[in-house]
């Protein structure tokens, strides 16, 4: 039996990825898989940049349970971009790379923002 995207190694992705015989969809569904993997290790990089940034920030204005919903409220808004992002790469709308890194970008940008700000 062959095996889906999903479960196949990194290296057994890089592999199909380099045969020269493989269709155009079967392609895109493969980097789609390679691109998600990468994108959701470098989440939890972007997000402690994130969370040191706006933790310096918010920690001045209100108690801890403001902070609790913030993050909460992020963490929704970034799962949303990202499966909005992957479900685009799926059907071929957006290349892969754009549409799994495009959620980690948005966030880092605003976790660097944040990090200025404080850093100032």
């Amino acid at each position: 039996a062959e095996k889906t995207p999903p479960s196949l190694t990194f290296s057994e992705l890089e592999d199909m990825l380099a045969d020269p015989n493989i269709t155009p969809q079967s392609r895109w569904i493969l980097q789609t898989e390679f691109h998600k993997r990468l994108a959701v290790s470098f989440a939890c990089l972007i997000f402690s940049i994130l969370g040191v940034g706006l933790g310096a920030v918010t920690a001045r204005r209100s108690g801890k349970s403001s902070g609790l919903v913030m993050a909460i409220g992020l963490i929704i808004v970034y799962w949303g971009l990202y499966v909005a992002g992957e479900s685009l790469a799926r059907q071929g709308t957006v290349s892969p790379v754009i549409s799994m890194w495009l959620s980690n970008v948005l966030f880092l940008i605003v976790g660097a923002v944040a990090l200025k700000k404080h850093w100032n």
